[in-house]
């Protein structure tokens, strides 16, 4: 991909790797009035549709976070989130409280009004749950949209 796009190639990445963990997503688990890392609110959608092309424009500053991604470690999800500063202690510690539906196809975070870091983070954390050839998606209800 870098020589067709040489200076936004791991932007173009991102988006092949964030729709097919949509569709897989989906594929697994899908609720009504719920959301999950890849299928959020349209606002929300606009507002990160928004926000890429600044990020796009400003490429050069996200080398060394897609270099750390790049290199990710063999740790467990949680801790390699916490090491990107991407969660906090508290979620790291929360993500271990998690567990799967009986279904084993999903993992549930509650009910919300609305979505926030707090619960983006702990939508990210939540895939800890999963295991090789085994997705678990996890998901909250907004109770705004039922």
């Amino acid at each position: 991909m870098q020589r067709g796009f040489p200076r936004t190639h791991r932007f173009a990445q991102a988006r092949v790797v964030f729709a097919v963990a949509k569709a897989r997503c989906d594929e697994v688990f899908s609720a009504p009035y719920s959301v999950n890392l890849w299928s959020l609110p349209p606002e929300l959608e606009d507002t990160f549709e928004d926000r890429w092309q600044h990020w796009l424009d400003d490429a050069e500053t996200w080398g060394s976070f897609f270099n750390e991604i790049s290199a990710a470690p063999q740790a467990s999800l949680p801790a390699f989130l916490a090491q990107l500063d991407a969660i906090s202690q508290e979620q790291s510690d929360a993500a271990r409280t998690l567990g799967r539906s009986y279904e084993e196809k999903a993992v549930q975070l509650g009910s919300v009004d609305s979505v926030s870091d707090e619960l983006l983070s702990m939508l990210a954390v939540g895939f800890a749950c999963s295991e090789p050839g085994r997705l678990a998606v996890p998901f909250a209800v907004l109770e705004a949209a039922e």
